[in-house]
């Protein structure tokens, strides 16, 4: 049965300084809350005053964050890697929980250089006016948005037609493609697959945290 436990603790304990393995981790102890964050917002089926230009805007604005967030979770993933100290106490976990680190770190690496890297390019760190200028080149000309214009009433004016543009931003540059949708798909597929990210960085964490030796 699992259970759950609560206690202060020193976190100059929990992350010393000069520990490169310590760092890692409490980076990705944000980037763990980050993603979580950023996934139920997602699934969120009424964000309130966030849909105020409309839920598939909400869902998109943390899509997008959720690349970011999965291009740190990579490179977390990779200095640890190279940290003997963290390989010692990986490997006194199940084999489980080491394969779990190990394909994470395959997965996140291989959508990478698929096209991850380049949609937080592109969308997640930056909208790039390049990726823009690319995206308006293919638009096809009968494709239509909604503007609303509120006349000077502050929060009352969206611009809806953005979604459009977002979505469009995240398929391949310089190609027009027969079917973007299913690209789209696939992409966005591959992307919700790396949210289970959390659960291994959970058990990571817990084996960090054990190997301290902090817990009461």
């Amino acid at each position: 049965m699992s259970r759950s436990r609560t206690q202060f603790i020193s976190l100059s304990d929990l992350f010393p300084a000069n520990d490169p393995v310590a760092v890692s981790m409490a980076r990705l102890c944000i980037l763990r809350e980050d993603l979580m964050l950023e996934a139920q917002a997602v699934r969120l089926e009424n964000g309130g005053a966030l849909d105020s230009n409309g839920k598939e805007w909400r869902r998109l604005y943390f899509w997008r964050n959720s690349f970011k967030t999965l291009e740190s979770v990579r490179s977390a993933l990779q200095a640890l890697s190279g940290q003997k100290r963290f390989q010692e106490i990986l490997e006194k976990e199940p084999k489980e929980i080491q394969k779990g680190f190990q394909n994470l770190t395959k997965a996140l690496s291989k959508v990478s250089a698929e096209f991850l890297k380049n949609l937080r390019n592109d969308l997640g760190g930056h909208v790039q006016h390049s990726a823009i200028e690319s995206t308006l080149a293919r638009l096809d000309p009968l494709e239509k948005g909604l503007l609303e214009i509120s006349d000077g009433l502050v929060g009352k004016q969206h611009y809806r037609f953005t979604s459009g543009l977002v979505l469009s931003m995240m398929l391949p540059r310089g190609e027009r493609l027969e079917r973007p949708e299913r690209e789209l798909k696939r992409r966005s597929r591959k992307v919700a697959l790396l949210m289970w990210a959390v659960l291994i960085i959970d058990e990571i964490f817990n084996s960090y945290v054990k190997s301290r030796r902090l817990l009461e």
